[in-house]
């Protein structure tokens, strides 16, 4: 099982070079992108450009902990046995294990969670869990998340995810001046695409609610402890 450590702070200048590092390797994510769409568009018109994004979102969602990785410099630990402890406990729960990341984040709103395309899954937790959280309550936010996989709720999420974004994006070339064959008609689909975020963002958060609810109704059914439940959730 793979286990990580991560440091987000900004507290010495290697950090800050992090930092910088970081920002610079997401710039090029962006630049890339837009040149592949811009490129999709100009040879195989508006088509090519809705594919190349509908491939792109695939491609960052398989690379999601390799992207955590390459941004913040990650590095492997094997001394969180915190999480081993936790496992044990929901091994009867017959849920598919899943591999477990540990990383450090400086943010109290970070919780992590699971990433990687559907079968290939791994949890991300924050190493602050560990001061916080119990074995009992460690146990039940590890297996929230893999009755997430299991139970095709994320898949779902992605796949809505990924045709929000798709739509979206066919959407917001349609606007006048927008498109895929130029730069200025790209920064005109790109405007358009952020009110459609806008929109998303106020409308998607209900349905993710709702998944959550059968959840935690499900982990509840699996025989979790009400009490280390309702605990985990207030720590």
């Amino acid at each position: 099982m793979g286990r990580f450590y991560c440091a987000f702070t900004l507290q010495s200048p290697i950090d800050f070079f992090r930092w910088v590092r970081g920002v610079l390797i997401q710039s090029v994510l962006f630049f890339v992108t837009t040149l592949l769409i811009l490129a999709a568009g100009r040879q195989l018109g508006l088509t090519g450009a809705v594919i190349i994004v509908a491939l792109m979102c695939l491609l960052y969602v398989a690379a999601q902990w390799r992207l955590v990785a390459l941004l913040t410099g990650c590095r492997s630990r094997d001394d969180f046995e915190k999480v081993s402890q936790s496992l044990d406990r929901i091994g009867s729960w017959n849920l598919n294990r899943l591999p477990v990341n540990v990383v450090e984040n400086v943010d109290p709103g970070f919780t992590g969670g699971v990433v990687g395309l559907p079968g290939f899954e791994s949890i991300v937790i924050p190493k602050g869990f560990f001061y916080e959280l119990s074995v009992d309550q460690l146990a039940v936010v590890l297996a929230r998340r893999m009755i997430a996989v299991d139970s095709g709720s994320r898949t779902r999420g992605i796949v809505l995810a990924v045709g929000w974004i798709v739509v979206g994006f066919f959407l917001a070339t349609l606007v006048p001046g927008a498109g895929v064959a130029s730069v200025a008609e790209l920064t005109m689909t790109s405007m358009a695409f952020t009110i459609w975020t806008f929109i998303g963002l106020l409308t998607l958060p209900t349905v993710s609610r709702q998944s959550s609810y059968a959840i935690d109704a499900e982990l509840l059914r699996l025989g979790a402890d009400s009490e280390s439940f309702a605990e985990s959730i207030t720590s």
